[in-house]
């Protein structure tokens, strides 16, 4: 799903519970680079926060992550996109 948000996708996580079943959990998953040749990876569970909250928190962490790789934000369509989700 396009989200108009540089490094923010939503997934499906699978992941083995300890019952041994195959489970799937959606994300917002939030990307960026750490470094040369290496890159940084999380997710924000949409079970657990919501729709609105898992992407506002996604969106969160992208922002710092670009702080700490640029020493600011990059310009971007942040309030537009978040504008657009959270409204939905």
């Amino acid at each position: 799903l396009a989200l108009g948000v540089v490094g923010v996708r939503r997934a499906v996580k699978k992941y083995k519970g300890k019952d041994g079943k195959i489970y799937l959990n959606e994300v917002y998953q939030v990307s960026w680079h750490a470094g040369r040749e290496k890159r940084g990876q999380t997710s924000v569970s949409i079970r657990k926060y919501g729709e609105r909250e898992a992407f506002r928190r996604a969106c969160a962490i992208r922002r710092q992550k670009e702080l700490e790789m640029y020493g600011t934000v990059v310009v971007s369509k942040w309030a537009d996109t978040l504008g657009k989700v959270c409204a939905a």
